[in-house]
């Protein structure tokens, strides 16, 4: 299997594979009595609420320009963990980016230094990551926990198989993991990690496989899986995942071919944040809704880049660091509100 290093970034060759700016409003009367909006002062509200929808805004860079790092956000901050630099070496660095004040600060790093991690996920103020690339470039199987009160890390009980180019997620208390690649062509895992006990449980595989999938998230308890690439070739389908029942079912696929997209629910909304397609890098923005079984296309991302560290925090879509089209690391931090 090839490293993260040397593959593609074309999905169609196998790629294994997110503040809005101040808005004036217009200001109320001194007098004691409220006066009637004009005409003009009705139409300047109504486009300065338009100007909170559906648009992009550039925040802070990261303080380490790196690309397949893992994110997830807790208590007002967005945790940027691993991932690789422009010399292609696997880090352990870890950054909190705090939403209200739009700065960066290191938080205590991984036990060891991984790439291309299957995720990040907060349950009850602790983060668990899982699997990726080691400084050797070998698929690991490890299971790290950040405690987010007092900024330490805890190994916790591997998995049962290594893998990466994978996604996470979290409902009823336990920790899900989609594992996309195991170094074997087609295979792919679910596994199922209770923090209680400690222990890993297979589950049942997606009906395809899903490596470095473009979309991956959790409405109504129900796991979203969506894009990436089987092998060799992409896929486009989407699967929907019952932990209650331990199946899945097809819904409507993507409208076209896209990976290792920055990704996120918010509002009962699946989205999926540039990545890649059979050329190179994207800044399309896709949206799936559950409840129409429809995808819509939103407004593109400012800048065209793929495996980006991608999470929803604020009500907003996060894409952080990542590969620009010319495939080189770079450090922007852009949010996309809905």
């Amino acid at each position: 299997m090839r490293s993260p290093m040397t593959r593609t970034r074309r999905v169609g060759r196998g790629a294994m594979l997110l503040g809005i700016g101040a808005v004036a409003m217009p200001l109320a009367s001194c007098d004691d009595t409220q006066q009637p909006l004009s005409p003009r002062d009705t139409q300047a509200s109504e486009l300065s609420a338009a100007a909170l929808v559906n648009t992009w805004a550039t925040k802070a860079p990261m303080t380490l320009a790196r690309a397949q790092a893992k994110s997830t956000s807790f208590n007002n901050f967005i945790f940027v963990i691993g991932g690789r630099t422009s010399n292609g070496a696997p880090r352990t660095n870890v950054d909190a980016y705090n939403l209200t004040n739009n700065t960066w600060a290191p938080r205590a790093p991984l036990p060891a230094a991984r790439t291309a991690l299957n995720g990040a996920t907060t349950i009850n103020g602790l983060i668990y990551v899982t699997g990726g690339f080691n400084s050797s470039f070998q698929l690991t199987k490890t299971l790290y926990v950040y405690n987010t009160a007092n900024n330490t890390w805890t190994k916790k009980a591997d998995m049962p198989v290594v893998g990466s180019c994978g996604a996470q997620f979290t409902t009823g208390g336990q920790l899900y993991v989609y594992v996309g690649c195991t170094g074997v062509a087609f295979d792919h895992r679910l596994l199922r990690y209770n923090p209680a006990t400690n222990i890993w449980i297979s589950r049942a595989a997606p009906p395809s496989q899903h490596a470095s999938p473009a979309a991956a998230g959790v409405i109504s308890n129900r796991l979203y899986l969506a894009g990436g690439a089987a092998n060799t070739s992409p896929n486009q389908s989407l699967h929907v995942y019952n932990p209650g029942t331990n199946s899945w079912i097809t819904r409507a696929p993507m409208p076209d071919v896209q990976s290792n997209s920055a990704t996120g629910v918010i509002n009962g909304i699946l989205f999926a944040a540039g990545g890649s397609d059979q050329n190179g890098a994207i800044k399309t923005v896709r949206a799936y809704n559950p409840a129409t079984n429809t995808w819509s296309t939103r407004l593109p991302m400012p800048t065209a880049r793929y495996d980006a560290a991608g999470t929803a925090a604020g009500g907003r879509l996060w894409a952080m660091g990542g590969f620009n089209s010319a495939g080189s690391v770079i450090g922007k931090n852009e949010a996309y509100s809905p």
